[in-house]
């Protein structure tokens, strides 16, 4: 029988503590998603173990009484080890990387390949040659286990969903280890301090390209309507606002508009060629823009004659338009070309670091509607955090549209393999090295297995929201002209300030096939760090505001409403 030990880690942070882990804690605001995690360290000989979350109880006081977070709001995962081509965007040397958060990491993680569709009455075109992919069968609920080797260390990673009615306070519960031979276990307390606070929705466009089609006639991309609507809820409690949607039929499109709005989104980027008959009385209920052309200035001229035939489709629909570039530096080619300027630009982010650093301090650059985008699949959870937050925030741009959840490889690409096919011929950025798996999250038989990356997204989107919820809160305590909200002003301006300072536009490492952070003199305890500033600024500000008597009467403290 082994022996084992329970040990600190940081979330994000690469490596764990030599410090025995006594209790993990951690605070958030309503609908938050709040990481914990710590490591299990073994002695001399393996040891199997199974880790469970229990139910968190409110800690008596108040005239509000006691609430509980659900056991089944704490998911708890193993984070696994696995080889990868680099850690970049395109194919590198091996190295073992912390990826995936699985239930169980000793799981073989490899689906196959079958010609039928899963459609009954689509079993006669099984011999037709489309290859659809099986995603594995994985446990994605349940227990998380793993087995420790002698002297080897497992991180366990826990997720706390905090329900948007929760009443503010401290909740209290636990993280139970077993020996699955019937050692003794060890039960590490957890605590959550829910605070008095509703987080606010960024005035930033938060896009995430979706790539799955209910469209039998695109076995790459195919899920059927559960996989679908499953997926996009995934994307949406992670903090993402607008999706694509790619249908090539009136029918199929009609049905994923529906699941879209089922799954809370408004905001679309219809990708071409939009099914013939679209009216604009099928989009009624959402703010939707046509994509009009994909990296038009590395592909070529062959394109062109795409991007005005999409622009014609948009007008006719009455939509925006949309189009992504390697280089802003092509844009003011474009009349020339006689191509119409879209209405919403997306660069290519690494190769445009100088333009939004420019941008940043230019008015009239910030004037334009343009996001930046860059590949979601990079294991990389620093680097997301900070594109899809504080980057964000400092450069002033409209949004991010990073891609994407998941791209499949083409049959016989198996996307838990790194080093096999992707896409032939495809590139980014103008570099023509083969790519790798594009994949924010994992294809499993009962759903999708979420990644580090993926997380690192949902925490850049809630650092947003709360940057967002301070200076939405600094602007009404300003409106005061009370000197001493105004002192508690000052200070939180000097800490934005400080905040800002430490996030550099440029120079900032994202595609490097070795380097996982983005500075080299932050790490995930300085991001950690942030949160808490801006947390402190929030209830400082929000505390401030209820104490001062607003035209004879008592101010309330709300903080705006949670999504």
């Amino acid at each position: 029988m082994g022996a084992w030990s329970l040990r600190t880690h940081i979330p994000y942070l690469q490596s764990g503590g030599d410090d025995r882990c006594t209790r993990i804690e951690a605070r958030g605001a309503p609908g938050e998603r709040v990481a914990l995690s710590f490591d299990i360290a073994g002695d001399d000989a393996p040891v199997r173990v199974a880790i469970t979350a229990s139910r968190l109880v409110r800690a008596a006081g108040g005239a509000e009484g006691n609430g509980t977070i659900d056991a089944a709001d704490v998911d708890v995962h193993v984070v696994a080890i696995r080889d990868q081509a680099g850690i970049g965007v395109h194919r590198a040397a091996r190295v073992a990387v912390a990826e995936l958060l699985l239930k169980d990491d000793s799981v073989e993680t490899r689906g196959r390949y079958s010609r039928y569709c899963g459609h009954a009455w689509h079993l006669h075109r099984a011999r037709h040659g489309a290859r659809y992919y099986r995603a594995p069968d994985v446990r994605l609920s349940g227990a998380a286990g793993t087995t420790v080797g002698p002297y080897g260390r497992k991180q366990v990673w826990v997720t706390v969903h905090l329900r948007d009615d929760l009443v503010p306070g401290v909740y209290r519960g636990a993280i139970d280890v077993a020996d699955a031979a019937g050692g003794a276990g060890e039960s590490v307390p957890l605590e959550i301090d829910v605070l008095p606070i509703a987080l606010r929705e960024p005035r930033q466009r938060r896009m995430l390209w979706y790539r799955g089609s209910l469209d039998c006639a695109r076995p790459q991309f195919r899920v059927d309507a559960a996989c679908f609507l499953r997926q996009l809820r995934d994307i949406r409690a992670h903090g993402f606002d607008t999706i694509s949607l790619g249908e090539r039929s009136p029918r199929l499109l009609r049905e994923a508009l529906a699941l879209a709005r089922a799954a809370g989104f408004a905001n679309l980027v219809l990708q071409p060629p939009l099914p013939p008959g679209l009216s604009r009385a099928d989009l009624a209920e959402f703010h939707a823009v046509c994509y009009v052309s994909d990296e038009i200035d590395q592909r070529g001229s062959s394109f062109h004659d795409s991007h005005r035939d999409n622009v014609r489709t948009a007008e006719r629909l009455g939509l925006a338009t949309m189009a992504s570039f390697v280089r802003e530096r092509f844009l003011p080619r474009l009349p020339a070309l006689g191509l119409a300027r879209p209405d919403l630009v997306s660069l290519y982010l690494p190769a445009n670091v100088d333009f939004f650093r420019a941008a940043a301090a230019v008015a009239e650059l910030r004037s334009r509607d343009t996001l930046y985008y860059w590949m979601a699949s990079m294991e990389k959870p620093n680097v997301h955090r900070v594109l899809a937050g504080l980057y964000l925030w400092k450069n002033g741009a409209a949004g991010i549209a990073p891609y994407c959840y998941q791209h499949l490889p083409r049959a016989p690409g198996d996307p838990y393999d790194d080093f096999d096919e992707w896409e032939p011929g495809s590139t980014v950025g103008g570099d023509d090295t083969p790519l790798k798996d594009q994949l924010a999250t994992y294809p499993a038989r009962a759903g999708d297995i979420p990644t580090l990356q993926w997380e690192g997204l949902a925490e850049g989107i809630t650092d947003l929201r709360y940057i967002t919820t301070v200076e939405q809160l600094l602007a009404e305590a300003r409106r005061y002209g009370d000197p001493g909200v105004d002192r508690v002003c000052g200070d939180v301006e000097g800490r934005l300030l400080a905040i800002s300072r430490a996030i550099s536009l440029s120079p900032i490492q994202i595609v490097d096939d070795v380097q996982a952070e983005p500075y080299a003199h932050l790490d995930a305890r300085d991001y950690a760090g942030f949160r808490r500033t801006l947390a402190d600024a929030a209830l400082a500000l929000s505390r401030a505001i209820a104490g001062v008597p607003a035209d004879g009467r008592q101010p309330a403290v709300s903080t705006g409403s949670a999504s």
